[in-house]
């Protein structure tokens, strides 16, 4: 029974953590180009002022919500299984992550198109809302409502 919640939190963590490393592989392949070809496009300021107030509203808006399903989502969870419970929360955690990893991509897309780098810094801020969000034990317990030592 350890040994399968061992594995079913590794590939969570697995999983979670290929989010954030495909968010900081597309960054840095941006950079690169961005680098050597510049921006895709030339923007002036009224370009600029609009991708960055939607790309930052697309953000805001994806953390409520993602917070908000990941919530909704767990609030249903009613089962005492343990293994039922965590392959619930992974579906929730996992929707929470791609809803970061879509509205950092958007930072990242802007950064390609126009090549101001105030969208890579926003970039850098998904990056950290969804490392903030990782799933460790103590989060898993806190939002499952478990004792930690369950998942030990």
């Amino acid at each position: 029974m350890e040994k399968v919640i061992a594995q079913k939190l590794k590939s969570l963590r697995f999983v979670y953590m290929a989010l954030i490393i495909g968010v900081i592989s597309f960054i840095l392949f941006a950079v690169i180009i961005n680098y050597f070809n510049g921006s895709f496009l030339v923007p002036d300021q009224i370009m600029y002022n609009t991708f960055l107030i939607v790309s930052n509203v697309f953000f805001v808006v994806g953390l409520l919500v993602a917070v908000y399903i990941t919530k909704k989502k767990l609030s249903v969870i009613t089962t005492d299984d343990l293994e039922s419970k965590l392959d619930q929360y992974r579906e929730a955690i996992l929707t929470r992550g791609a809803i970061l990893e879509g509205t950092t991509f958007l930072f990242v897309a802007c950064y390609l198109m126009m090549g101001f780098h105030i969208f890579l810094i926003e970039t850098i801020i998904g990056i950290l809302a969804l490392a903030f969000f990782f799933p460790t034990n103590r989060r898993i317990a806190e939002e499952l409502k478990i004792d930690v030592r369950q998942l030990s």
